[in-house]
Formats: C-alpha cells, sequence, structure tokens
C-alpha cells in the first residue's frame, strides 16, 4: 500500500474496541470524564457524510470522502455500509507514484462495530487492484484481483483485525464518554498496524471560518506482523487529531508526517442523514 493510502487510512481511524482481547482503555486507567465533553453512552453511527480536503506542505492535492449508511439487516443481524473514496491530481499521482484513486467499501456490525466483509478498490493510470477481507470470529481471509480480474494473491491470517472504517466507528465510541486509551490493531490493504491513541485536552479548533470544541487526540501508528510483533527498520508514525466536543464526535482534523512532508486532512463538509 502506498504512502499516501497508509495516510488517508490513518485519517479514516482518528476521522471506534476490543481487538486481540483488548478492549478500548485496557491500556492505561482512564481520566475522569467531562462533563462538558462527554457524549450520551453507547454512541451509536448515525448516517452521515464527511468531506475532507486533503494538504500536503500546506498545498491541497486531493480531496476524501466517508459515508455512513443507514442501518440495515446483514446476514440476519443489524449492520451498516461506511464507505470511503479518496482521489488525487493526476499530476501528483504521476510524479509521486500515487494511486489516482481509492475506494474501501465496508459492512459493519451494529452492536460491536466490527467489520464483517470490505472491498479495497486501488485505481491507477494503467491499471487497478481489488482487495476483497471477509472477517471471521477466529480467521481473517484475503482475495486479491487485478485488473482484468486475475487472481493475484490469496492471504489467510489466524487474528481478526479491524478495517480503517471500522476502526474509526470504535473510536468515536470509545471517545463519546471519556479519554479512554484505545489501542486497535486494523489491517491496511495487506499491512496491519497498532495504533494507540489518547486523548489530551479540549481546544478551539478553526474548522472553514468557525472556531469549534474540539477534543485532541494523539496518536502513533505502528507497524507489524500478522502476530503482533514489531520489526526493526518499521518506524512508527505520529500523528494529532481532532473530534467535535459535542454528542457527535465529528472527525475535524488530522494531521501527520508521512515521506511527502507534512500532511493535513481537514473537514470541508458535513451532511447529516
Amino acid at each position: 500500500m502506498s504512502g499516501r493510502s497508509r495516510i488517508v487510512c490513518l485519517a479514516y481511524l482518528v476521522l471506534q474496541g476490543v481487538l486481540q482481547g483488548w478492549p478500548c482503555g485496557a491500556a492505561a486507567r482512564s481520566p475522569v470524564p467531562n462533563p462538558k465533553t462527554a457524549a450520551p453512552w453507547p454512541w451509536k453511527p448515525r448516517a452521515e457524510t464527511l468531506a475532507y480536503a486533503v494538504y500536503v506542505r500546506g498545498v491541497r492535492i486531493g480531496k476524501a470522502v466517508v459515508a455512513v449508511g443507514k442501518p440495515g439487516i446483514h446476514q440476519g443481524e443489524p449492520a451498516l455500509q461506511v464507505r470511503g473514496i479518496s482521489s488525487v491530481s493526476p499530476i501528483l499521482a504521476a510524479a509521486f507514484r500515487l494511486p489516482l484513486a481509492e475506494e474501501l467499501t465496508t459492512m459493519v456490525r451494529m452492536g460491536n462495530l466490527r467489520p464483517v466483509r470490505s472491498t479495497l478498490v486501488t485505481k491507477h493510470t494503467r491499471r487497478s487492484k481489488k482487495t476483497i477481507t471477509e472477517y471471521g470470529p477466529n480467521r481473517t481471509t484475503q482475495r486479491i484481483t487485478g485488473t482484468n480480474g486475475q487472481l493475484i494473491r490469496r492471504r489467510a491470517m489466524a487474528s481478526t483485525p479491524l478495517d480503517p472504517l471500522s476502526a474509526m466507528l470504535l473510536l468515536r465510541r470509545a471517545m463519546s464518554r471519556q479519554w479512554q486509551p484505545c489501542v486497535l490493531v486494523v489491517l491496511t490493504g495487506t499491512k496491519v498496524y497498532r495504533v494507540e491513541t489518547q486523548a489530551s485536552t479540549v481546544e478551539a479548533l478553526l474548522v472553514g471560518n468557525r472556531r469549534h470544541r474540539a477534543l485532541k487526540i494523539s496518536t502513533v501508528l505502528r507497524r507489524t506482523t500478522e502476530r503482533g510483533h514489531y520489526r526493526e527498520g518499521w518506524r512508527p508514525h505520529k500523528a494529532t487529531a481532532w473530534l467535535s466536543a459535542d454528542a457527535r464526535r465529528v472527525p475535524l482534523r488530522v494531521e501527520v508526517q508521512s515521506r511527502l512532508g507534512p500532511v493535513s486532512l481537514r473537514l470541508v463538509g458535513y451532511r447529516q442523514g
């Protein structure tokens, strides 16, 4: 997966936790909830569309949209569909060897917000790739195909990580009641990351022409093996995210360092329903 792909996936993460048996908050003691920032519990996903502008070194290079659908029924249980789409200009895609566009669609269980199935489509100028991931109770399987549907790779994992979109929902839920530290294990494309998050303070954040009270979250993203081990040479990525301090916990901004320089995703549009 490309550098920008990981950045966009990180945006989905910080823009909702039981991971390998660890619930959010198990990693450290939670601070006392602040009644001014607490949200109704349990936080539940709602139908909404969030649009973001992507900046590198202060220059706008692309956009990303996350759409949460209305709850329905999938395989006999309550579920909802979440879709994330990102794109960059063709010139920048060619210059930095980035995908022109990516689309991730995930079916998520309503109860525990864990993924059931996800489809990632990556489009380049002359080729594309599709990754279908099935999340079972104790096993995750992937099937990767190329432009003409030819099989590139099959893969099975003896673990059940999150995908970026379900992780986003779990993070928002975890941060809705109190400032709980979260440890999330997330599968982005074919790579596994351990994501450690911690809310630190509430501050004013400029979104468009208005200031909003925002919950500031520090995040460390560490790549691991399928079994959760670290390797030398895999440096952690640090990021900062801001969620709205109201009941919705809307992801307002993400800032992260990357090989392209400082990257920022800023909310430019929000529609509920």
